[in-house]
């Protein structure tokens, strides 16, 4: 079906040359020159892949808790009722945590906040891990709430690729961190 796509988009803007990346049956369309080679599609900077490897990274936590969240709030409970409070608690950590991130990026900057979310999330990783170890399930709330917290901060890292980029690829650069 890309390739339709492609090859719709060859006849209509009467496109030369393009480069197809095909890996199985999963196709990307990387660039295209027009008859007087000039490139329709911009290639994106590096750094731009670099922080979407970042947030998807950082965002697995997230992908982590929602599924052995509950599963781990049930083992460690005393009440069945409270099994998905972690869960719950990371989406407070979240809505908590926007305005207070957003403010300190406006005033010191989004490297030391980015740098520091990634470091407060690799250690309320270890918090979660030492909760689990030791069945202490009100660590395992914190630790979901703080990671809720940590994640706010990473969602932000989109920001920092449109702010990186052309005005013709900010679309692009958000739209690839975003996926």
């Amino acid at each position: 079906m890309i390739l339709k796509t492609v090859n719709k988009w060859r006849s209509r803007f009467h496109i030369r040359q393009t480069k197809i990346l095909q890996i199985g049956t999963l196709h990307i369309y990387i660039s295209a020159s027009d008859k007087q080679g000039s490139v329709l599609v911009h290639k994106m900077p590096i750094n731009v892949w670099l922080l979407t490897l970042i947030q998807a990274l950082a965002m697995s936590a997230g992908t982590m808790l929602v599924l052995a969240g509950g599963v781990l709030g049930a083992e460690l409970t005393p009440d069945p009722k409270w099994s998905t409070l972690p869960l719950a608690m990371s989406i407070v950590g979240t809505a908590c945590g926007v305005i207070p991130i957003t403010w300190l990026m406006q005033h010191i900057g989004r490297k030391p906040v980015f740098i520091a979310a990634t470091i407060m999330g690799g250690l309320v990783c270890l918090l979660a891990a030492a909760s689990i170890a030791n069945s202490h399930f009100s660590g395992l709330v914190i630790a979901a709430f703080l990671l809720g917290m940590m994640m706010s901060a990473i969602q932000q890292i989109r920001f920092a690729a449109m702010e990186s980029v052309t005005v013709e690829l900010i679309p692009k650069a958000a739209s690839t961190v975003l996926l």
